[in-house]
């Protein structure tokens, strides 16, 4: 029995160098060893890209980034929109959460009205969670 054993292990290297002997002369004979055109990478990555799922997650995430990107610059030019109407002159008021009409001048208030927020919470309690973490 002992002597079969060691057979079979002098046996498995022998057949595992055959193998790869074999594989070796196989990818010899394949077009893979034919110079690779950057054309022919492109379309393999980007054939393994759409399978995988990574290019579809790839343009969620520039998607998604583009639309953060078009919503701050729209607050921004809102922003700079009233910024222009009170270097005009004229007097701006928007409705508190009560329903309440506050002139824009009263800083108070519109704090108040602001802290009520839950985003302004979220944003206050994330501030504080990084300063005592």
């Amino acid at each position: 029995m002992a002597k079969e054993e060691l057979e079979n292990a002098f046996k498995e290297p022998e057949e595992q160098e055959s193998l790869i002997k074999n594989e070796e002369s196989e990818a010899t004979q394949t077009p893979e060893n034919e110079p690779v055109s950057f054309t022919t990478v492109g379309k393999k990555l980007l054939r393994q890209a759409i399978t995988t799922g990574n290019l579809k997650e790839a343009l969620d995430k520039i998607s998604n980034s583009i639309d953060l990107t078009k919503c701050a610059v729209e607050c921004f030019t809102q922003i700079t929109e009233k910024a222009q109407m009170k270097l005009e002159g004229k007097t701006l008021e928007f409705t508190d959460r009560g329903g309440t009409v506050q002139p824009t001048d009263k800083w108070v208030p519109m704090f108040l009205s602001l802290m009520k927020t839950e985003e302004f919470q979220h944003l206050m309690a994330n501030f504080l969670y990084t300063i005592v973490k």
